[in-house]
């Protein structure tokens, strides 16, 4: 879901805000700006992928698809 999308908050208002998430992006801006709406939300195991994809794949790790 993107942060930029005029739903946003109404599909976040859907989640279990005390389940666990991660949050990322390419470049980790919007993943940042995700994680603040999502705390303020009341969220409270949220991360963000510090750096984006490219630190992830920088570090080794793998990029896998959803189903």
């Amino acid at each position: 879901m993107a942060v930029q999308a005029s739903d946003f908050a109404a599909r976040v208002a859907e989640l279990d805000t005390s389940a666990s998430y991660a949050v990322y992006c390419q470049s980790g801006h919007r993943s940042e700006l995700a994680l603040e709406k999502l705390t303020a939300a009341g969220f409270t195991h949220v991360v963000d992928l510090a750096g984006g994809v490219p630190a992830w794949t920088a570090e080794g790790y793998p990029l896998v698809g959803a189903p």
